[in-house]
């Protein structure tokens, strides 16, 4: 009986090792192809994996569109103050320079709204995201901001346009964070260095664009010389909108 007994205990002494050395190498094989792969997308170079990972690019060039938009809605109303139609409907008239002018605190205010909103919506950015997901909080800004714009496009007074730059700002301080942080998490480590770097030019591009319709419209008469250039900013949620439907979320989201 005592061999019999001694007999299980080795059997089951090496069943127990064999079970333990197997997760140990499985672990190691998943720690070595890590690295590997770590290494491999070091050395990838970037025409190569443009090549490799096309739909990848794709999609982080059509979520950094929102950072085009951010940077045209962000530089209308600091160059809305020169506009004559814009000063003499949200202004008042000034007696020394003789034309329709906004006061230096309503300038002040309304330049300042949309920042204090981009604060607070960065702030808010982490936690939707970890929640719901990049793509998710994307297009629930882009609604967001949709229905925001009819503020600014019918505010009557300086007070509602100013609530309206405030609500406009949260999303815009959504697009800001997101473009960057979700380019950093899905391209291979050879291409982030150049799509975040895009980011930051897309907003140079919007506001170039908003200077460029700006421009364009100085001369067009009361109201439609300001509502026109707000009124484009809903050209973006609606392509914008349907495209984000059919984009993957970043890997580091899904796995958790």
């Amino acid at each position: 009986m005592g061999k019999e007994i001694l007999d299980a205990s080795v059997s089951h002494a090496e069943s127990y090792d064999v079970e333990g050395r197997v997760p140990s190498k499985g672990v190691n094989d998943t720690t070595d192809q890590a690295r590997l792969g770590a290494e491999a997308e070091h050395n990838l170079p970037p025409l190569q994996a443009v090549r490799k990972y096309p739909w990848t690019v794709f999609w982080c060039l059509v979520v950094s569109m929102c950072v085009v938009m951010e940077g045209y809605d962000t530089n209308l109303l600091s160059n809305f103050y020169a506009y004559p139609a814009f000063a003499k409907k949200y202004g008042h008239w000034n007696e020394e320079t003789n034309n329709y002018q906004l006061s230096a605190p309503w300038q002040a205010g309304l330049g300042n709204g949309a920042g204090v909103g981009a604060f607070f919506g960065t702030l808010l950015n982490g936690l939707l995201v970890a929640k719901f997901g990049h793509i998710k909080v994307l297009i629930g800004s882009l609604i967001a901001l949709t229905a925001f714009i009819f503020i600014t496009f019918f505010a009557p007074n300086t007070t509602v346009l100013l609530v309206g730059q405030l609500l406009c700002g949260l999303p815009w301080g959504v697009f800001a964070t997101t473009a960057p942080a979700y380019a950093s998490e899905v391209l291979p480590m050879s291409l982030r260095v150049y799509m975040t770097s895009w980011t930051n030019m897309c907003f140079i591009i919007g506001q170039l664009i908003s200077a460029g319709v700006m421009a364009g419209l100085v001369n067009t008469p009361a109201p439609w010389a300001y509502r026109i250039p707000f009124a484009l900013q809903w050209f973006w949620p609606v392509i914008l909108i349907p495209t984000l439907c059919f984009a993957p979320d970043t890997p580091w989201h899904l796995v958790r």
